[in-house]
């Protein structure tokens, strides 16, 4: 990791595990956002590939993941550790 820069860890629930290349999970992470219209805080998935190495997770578990240097065209995050 580069010196005085800090990446942000993600929490979120494996919601797909792929079946061609199974080290890519598809992690969905829960966000509030502000509707334009009505101004009332709406809850959105926003979603992530991420890459897992050890292929040690299953769909439906919570993980931890952060940004890092392009993996794939798709994948720029790498996983950290089961919640």
């Amino acid at each position: 990791m580069v010196k005085g820069i800090q990446t942000k860890l993600l929490e979120g629930m494996v919601v797909k595990k792929s079946s061609l290349n199974p080290d890519t999970l598809k992690v969905a992470v829960r966000i509030q956002v502000l509707d334009k219209k009505y101004k009332k805080r709406v809850w959105d998935n926003k979603y992530f590939m991420v890459h897992d190495a050890e292929c040690r997770t299953k769909v439906g578990d919570r993980v931890f993941f952060k940004e890092t240097r392009p993996i794939s065209a798709t994948k720029n995050h790498i996983l950290e550790g089961l919640a």
